[in-house]
């Protein structure tokens, strides 16, 4: 007899026989003429007594025998009459009626004190569990010894994987990227016309791994590499892979594979690459060794020639794996950066045709103002500027709501808080002291400076760094003394320092720490662990007296800095640098 039936064969047996049980026990039960414990079989009580009257007849001796039911009870005297008397709440009844000698009876299956249950609710019980006991039987039956289902239904934990419909998205619709694009042309030629990649001998990499900050256009550039090749593009989370149940995770890999295998020439994409490829823990049987093996077999099943290409992206590709990362899986990187002043000035153009910007907006000076945005950001900046001008009530973009769109985005929402004097003026000298300091080394290029709160902070002094691809440590020192500038401030004006220079000495600390420990710029090469810490201090130190230095030399510029900020609230550059002209600083020897 095949499997599938004997299974079928016991299933039904099973049901049968508890349907056969429930089904008696039901029946014996509900029908009154099954023999039950109860009292003696006597005629209809003659009459009724009130309890008091009983209790009189209990301590005189008269009762002979008690058949107790919830309502009644049936009191049999020794002269043989019956009574009938409604039963109260008294704990003392039944010690009350041994002491007195009398046979107690329960009440008799089908008499007037009788409690036994309606049939219909046995039924009723019978026919829910035999029900349950069905409905497992049967999920259980309709799967193979694989654990697949075989009558076309999913069950929770399934996903079905089909490509996305938007392919009309192309090369030209990145801005900037155009190393990264060039390092993708091969692979859409190979996706466009795999046999001639087969007739040289040719291999292409059957996976390519983008690595980048967020924001950069990973996700962006994973479409326009379909939509130039003309493939479907499957698209996945790593964290949609992850799953309470065991084997679920590989199992959806088998299935995303196959499906793309069957749409070919397609492209798998899978996002957060590193929350699917991550590190195993080592142990051989856990969920995440599991997930990665089946990944790799997957990628090590299809031939290169079948017009499949895995693209992965991820933030951290320090965490991956590296068995990911070896020839025939993800072998080919490209890593995506912040775009250059004139990639974020492709990118602003981009966003911006099409929409009525007023003619002093010039995204070659919103290029430069932008150093370290990525095209999320920019793209969120303008759509922001927009908000701001529809908000306004205005018909175009103008130059004010692109100010305060980048302010946002840099700084948070504006606060409705309200400062008092005090706080206000300190604020005022903590921002002009970071101004004071970016600018005396002459190498940071001052943006604007704010005392208005945001979500982020009370104030904001925005400097931007030279673009350069290393960091020398005269750049870092000035980035450090620059940062410690605000506390500084407050200590020469105020007379001491406060919470607003929480965030500075966060950002001061990771510097610091980075220059010490990965950048060789501390005042040893190398440094054993519990001594980085003591050479971060000294750094932080070193940056802190500077920093006072400077503010003391040129006293006069943070006083009018601080004062024009009172006013203003807001100060572009060009203004500070005006307040501050005479404040361009020549390190001494010393420093």
């Amino acid at each position: 007899m095949p499997r599938r039936r004997r299974t079928w064969t016991r299933a039904l047996l099973a049901v049968l026989m508890g349907f056969a049980l429930l089904s008696g026990g039901a029946v014996a039960a509900a029908t009154p003429g099954l023999p039950m414990p109860a009292g003696p079989t006597t005629a209809a009580p003659a009459g009724t007594a009130s309890y008091d009257r009983f209790l009189q007849m209990l301590d005189q001796g008269q009762v002979e025998s008690v058949v107790m039911a919830p309502d009644t009870l049936t009191v049999t005297l020794k002269d043989g009459s019956q009574v009938q008397v409604a039963r109260v709440p008294d704990p003392q009844l039944l010690s009350r009626l041994l002491a007195a000698n009398v046979t107690i009876w329960g009440a008799a299956a089908g008499s007037a004190a009788s409690t036994a249950s309606p049939t219909w609710m046995w039924w009723l019980i019978g026919l829910t569990v035999v029900a349950g006991l069905g409905g497992l039987l049967w999920a259980i039956g309709r799967r193979d010894p694989s654990g697949a289902r075989t009558d076309g239904m999913r069950s929770p934990v399934e996903v079905e994987y089909r490509p996305t419909d938007d392919s009309s998205i192309r090369f030209s619709d990145v801005a900037g990227l155009a190393r990264a694009k060039r390092e993708l042309e091969d692979i859409v030629a190979f996706l466009r016309n795999p046999e001639a990649f087969r007739l040289l001998g040719a291999r292409v990499p059957k996976g390519v791994l983008f690595e980048g900050p967020p924001g950069t256009g990973k996700t962006l550039l994973a479409r326009a590499l379909s939509g130039e090749a003309g493939a479907k593009f499957f698209e996945v989370a790593g964290a949609a892979f992850n799953e309470i149940y065991v084997g679920v995770g590989p199992k959806r890999v088998r299935q995303l594979f196959a499906a793309a295998r069957k749409a070919a020439p397609a492209i798998i994409f899978i996002d957060e690459l590193d929350a699917v490829g991550s590190r195993s823990t080592g142990q051989p049987h856990a969920e995440d060794v599991r997930l990665v093996t089946q990944l790799l077999a997957e990628m090590d099943g299809f031939s290169p020639l079948s017009g499949v290409m895995v693209v992965g992206a991820t933030n951290r590709a320090d965490a991956l794996d590296p068995a990911l990362l070896r020839p025939g899986r993800f072998d080919r990187i490209v890593s995506l950066e912040p775009p250059s002043r004139d990639e974020r000035r492709a990118i602003l153009e981009l966003h911006m045709h099409g929409k009525p910007f007023a003619p002093d907006v010039d995204p070659r000076d919103w290029a430069e103002a932008t150093v370290g945005m990525v095209g999320a950001d920019l793209e969120n900046m303008l759509n922001e500027a927009a908000i701001q001008a529809v908000r306004a009530g205005r018909k175009q973009i103008e130059r004010g709501d692109l100010v305060e769109a980048y302010q946002r985005t840099v700084a948070g929402i504006a606060s409705d808080r309200t400062l008092d004097p005090e706080e206000r003026r300190r604020i005022a000298y903590h921002e002009a002291g970071h101004a004071v300091c970016g600018r005396a080394f002459g190498n940071q290029q001052l943006q604007y400076v704010s005392i208005l709160p945001r979500a982020r902070s009370g104030g904001q002094t925005v400097l931007l760094p030279p673009e350069h691809m290393l960091v020398t440590r005269e750049e870092a020192d000035a980035r450090l003394v620059m940062l410690m500038g605000g506390r500084s401030a407050e200590i020469i004006a105020c007379g001491s320092a406060s919470s607003g220079a929480a965030g500075d000495l966060r950002a001061a600390t990771a510097l610091a720490h980075q220059m010490v420990a990965d950048w060789g710029l501390g005042s040893h090469l190398t440094y054993e662990p519990e001594s980085v810490g003591d050479e971060v201090e000294g750094v932080l130190a070193s940056a802190q007296g500077r920093a006072m230095a400077i503010l003391g030399e040129r006293r006069a510029q943070l006083d009018a800095l601080a004062e024009l900020l009172l006013r203003h609230e807001v100060v572009a550059g060009e203004q500070a640098d005006a307040c501050m002209a005479d404040a361009v600083f020549v390190p001494s020897a010393a420093d």
